[in-house]
């Protein structure tokens, strides 16, 4: 285990920034919160997320610097999910010899999934709870005495508290029980079987009762506050509100088993078909323990794989592995199993086992799963994916590598000398899951690296140049809708972004925001009659003129004022981009100047940044004053200058207009464009020209 968390953590460490969004970022603000303020809070307000993971990073908020909080959360990941060794060996040690209950262990450290310890992610705590859940369970089927069966709730209620997805697990106990005693009665037939479920089941009785009361407590809760039931699993309730198919949701099973018995090398998935098809054989030698085991998986498999699949056939249309991968352990306590007894291979039943895990992982339309999703759902899928980008014939190389692997392994599990298997299987996996997390490893990091780019060169750049007790506020427009992660980084990093204001332009995901709209004279109003705060500073993107003082720049493009009461806008400038192209116009808004008074715009276009064919361009420079259109957004009023002029390649303009006194407006127009992939480059923009405005003060 100390081994494996020295690993882990220097893989960890590779993660040099948030990047599944905005799961990291709600996961990180309130564990903020609850370390400044003692409430879960995301943006000052109550977020609508239900999870116990934050407390457990907490303490790491308690550091003053973001980044130290930062490495200090990726330890405290690392240490608990390395936890998940413990129930793993001690289930083992109930099943077989201590040198295979450490190899299971072993196995199970070399999990890719361990690669979530460098996010922070409610899987780094959720995989030991419920690995833990499952190993009470089985400990309650193999003797159901009453303080197991208090223990077994206990722990199914750390799961769901830890993610709402938990709750899954109260299908799993009821089915594990009916499945334990199934097995119980082909191994040990009774004359009268129906008497004897009853009496079986009457073992259980405090379990159920308390299930029975949980859910009845539930209910008259959610009657006495007036909620849906659905309620309680926060913004996960719409996935209890939509409309299913039958037919998606069993191909979406298909994949998601197919990919889960892959993931874990093939042959775990296939010894515990074996081990489950001789346990369901009358008068069968396995002992208590192992059918408390195979009952426990069985009923894992059952409900966790159709609660993950469905939720992709309606909302991701992808295979989440990280939220089922907390039952690969499992499968490799079934591997170790079936080699600590012998390796047992009857034929048909051998036959059937191969067949399955195959047949189902076929199916996958791997076109249609290759492409940046798996990064962060499907680690098991990344490295076929790597695999393709080098493969000449693309996914049908790795088709044929796929078929070749399954040979293999039909040759390691079934035809091999035993003495032979014995060694050779869990090398083999071993060695899989080992390729697989390197590969894993290299793609995770990479990501990473791009997010930190938009970060810039000093992530906590607004902290230091205002101090983490500021109140500074976000606002969200210009470039940052085209790239919510500038607005994400700059707030992860930053404690004093408190507040995120929305101008035109919704924030992707489910965290609070403050629409604003804009007044007269550039003001910046409350677009639902809210408050905004009165925030001392305003990020925003370097195409935004605000009414006070930069006090420092960073990330891509970003902008930190001191701002003045009011808050408002001195100058916006629409549709350029960051490398300063526009497509077909763009546009420069002034609401404020020096004492109000009229001045100079230059305004810049030029072409010297393309170098290809001459394709001359309508060029149209209009300014006037400033109205507000229909749809409330700034518009031309009654136009004070107008000038054309015909662009061409490697040629540049300055147009200097006289300006009315603010609010005005200028705006560039180019006709036609043109498309540099036209003619063998690979920008697929439509160009018009660089344009560039600026206000030039009167003399006076």
């Amino acid at each position: 285990m100390l081994l494996a968390a020295v690993v882990h953590y220097l893989l960890a460490r590779r993660v040099t920034a948030p990047w599944i969004f905005t799961d990291e970022l709600i996961y990180s603000e309130l564990a903020k919160s609850l370390a400044d303020t003692g409430h879960f809070l995301v943006r000052g307000q109550t977020a609508d997320v239900f999870t116990l993971y934050p407390v457990l990073i907490a303490p790491a908020y308690l550091a003053k610097s973001v980044a130290t909080a930062y490495g200090i959360a990726k330890v405290i990941n690392v240490v608990v999910m390395t936890l998940a060794a413990v129930p793993v060996y001690l289930w083992g040690r109930r099943l077989v010899s201590p040198g295979h209950a450490l190899l299971a262990t072993a196995l199970t450290l070399l999990l890719p999934g361990f690669l979530y310890t460098g996010m922070l992610m409610t899987e780094n705590a959720y995989f030991p709870a419920f690995l833990l859940a499952v190993f009470m369970l089985a400990l309650a089927l193999e003797r159901p005495t009453a303080i197991r069966q208090v223990l077994v709730l206990a722990a199914v209620a750390l799961a769901a508290g830890i993610r709402v997805q938990g709750v899954v697990l109260g299908l799993v106990v009821p089915s594990a029980i009916v499945f334990k005693i199934f097995l119980d009665l082909r191994a040990e037939p009774v004359e009268r079987p129906w008497r004897e479920v009853g009496m079986r089941l009457r073992q259980y009785a405090l379990i159920f009762g308390l299930m029975v009361l949980a859910g009845f407590a539930y209910v008259v809760r959610a009657a006495l506050n007036g909620t849906s039931l659905s309620r309680g699993i926060g913004s996960y309730d719409v996935a209890t509100k939509a409309n299913y198919s039958f037919a998606d949701a069993g191909r979406w099973i298909v994949y998601h088993l197919g990919e889960l018995s892959f993931s874990v090398g093939f042959l775990p998935a296939v010894a515990f078909i074996v081990l489950a098809g001789l346990a369901c054989r009358a008068r069968n030698p396995s002992t208590a323990a192992e059918r408390a085991f195979l009952a426990t998986t069985a009923a894992a498999l059952l409900w966790v794989i159709p609660q993950v699949a469905l939720y992709a056939s309606r909302f991701s249309f992808r295979v989440e592995e990280r939220n089922m991968f907390s039952l690969s352990p499992l499968l490799l306590l079934a591997l170790v199993i079936w080699l600590a007894r012998g390796m047992p291979r009857p034929y048909g039943l051998s036959i059937v086992a191969l067949v399955i895990p195959a047949a189902l992982f076929s199916t996958l339309p791997l076109e249609t799963f290759f492409n940046v999703t798996l990064v962060s759902d499907t680690f098991g899928m990344i490295p076929l994916l790597r695999l393709s980008t080098l493969a000449t014939a693309g996914t049908n190389d790795v088709r044929i590598a796929l078929a070749g692997s399954f040979i293999a392994g039909v040759v390691l599990f079934a035809l091999l000398p035993k003495a032979t298997t014995r060694a050779a299987v869990p090398v083999a996996v071993g060695g899989f899951l080992l390729l697989s997390s390197y590969s894993i490893a290299n793609a995770v990091a990479a990501q990473a690296r791009s997010a930190r780019a938009f970060a810039g060169p000093n992530p906590s750049w607004v902290d230091d140049a205002a101090g983490s007790g500021a109140n500074a506020a976000f606002l969200y427009a210009g470039d940052a809708v085209s790239n919510p992660h500038l607005l994400w980084q700059a707030q992860f990093w930053n404690r004093s972004v408190r507040r995120v204001y929305t101008l035109d332009s919704d924030e992707p995901g489910s965290l609070a925001t403050e629409p604003v709209k804009l007044g007269t004279g550039g003001r910046i109003l409350p677009a639902a009659g809210n408050q905004l705060g009165h925030p001392r500073y305003l990020v925003v993107d370097r195409d935004f003129d605000v009414d006070g003082e930069i006090v420092a720049t960073g990330g891509v493009g970003l902008a930190l004022y001191r701002v003045r009461d009011p808050l408002r806008l001195a100058s916006s400038t629409d549709g350029i981009s960051a490398d300063g192209w526009i497509a077909g116009s763009a546009a420069y808004t002034r609401f404020a100047t020096p004492g109000d008074a009229p001045g100079l715009v230059d305004i810049d276009v030029s072409r010297q940044g393309w170098a290809g064919p001459d394709l001359p361009g309508h060029v149209s420079v209009v300014l006037g004053t400033l109205v507000t259109g229909p749809d409330g957004r700034p518009k031309l009023g009654r136009i004070t200058s107008h000038r054309t002029w015909v662009i061409h390649s490697r040629v540049h303009r300055t147009f200097r207009l006289p300006t009315p006194r603010p609010p005005f407006r200028a705006e560039v127009r180019v006709d036609p464009t043109f498309s540099p992939s036209q003619y063998g480059y690979g920008d697929t923009r439509q160009l018009g020209a660089q344009v560039a405005f600026r206000f030039v003060p009167s003399a006076r």
